[in-house]
């Protein structure tokens, strides 16, 4: 017989969102408790491992990245889609971010990659292969009709700015 750990279930709960600003989008992270916030110098004395890692990443990194507040702590998700980079299912669990989408991308290219006129779409799809028609990208979430998917790291890069591309469209058609 195998037996397993039962890891307590913590009364804290991360409450996680996301905002554009100037540009660039930064996600933030409060602590709730019975559902009223919990203050940050409050945070070390809670049971959540996710509070935890996030104290221990405001302490740590040094060049201003991360802001506190309060009650939270903002960062600018790259940084956030940089630290899920192999391990997303691990991360996602102990920030209490949402569900993985466990569909994909579907790349398609116009033109000749030399030439300006060149194009690539994208479109988002399920896990059967089919086009996912009314949704919306923020960041490293796809908001499809009203459930919240947290983007892998690979697909936030094939859809980000990464590739050196530019949207030109919600549709998902990108020009060099």
């Amino acid at each position: 017989m195998i037996f397993g750990f039962n890891r307590k279930k913590s009364k804290y709960t991360l409450q996680v969102n996301e905002e554009l600003c100037e540009n660039h989008w930064h996600i933030q992270f409060s602590l709730i408790k019975d559902n009223l916030l919990v203050p940050l110098n409050d945070w070390a004395s809670s049971d959540h491992d996710g509070a935890f890692w996030l104290l221990d990443k405001l302490n740590l990194e040094d060049n201003g990245i991360i802001k506190k507040t309060e009650n939270a702590i903002e960062m600018p998700f790259h940084f956030l889609m940089d630290e899920l980079n192999g391990q997303e299912g691990y991360l996602q669990k102990l920030l209490d971010l949402p569900e993985m989408f466990s569909g994909g991308i579907h790349l398609e290219s116009q033109g000749l990659i030399h030439l300006t006129n060149y194009q690539l779409s994208y479109k988002w799809i399920n896990g059967n292969g089919w086009p996912i028609i009314q949704c919306t990208r923020h960041a490293g979430f796809l908001l499809v009709g009203n459930q919240k998917y947290t983007l892998p790291f690979h697909a936030w890069c094939n859809a980000s700015d990464e590739l050196g591309l530019r949207p030109s469209t919600n549709n998902g058609i990108m020009r060099r």
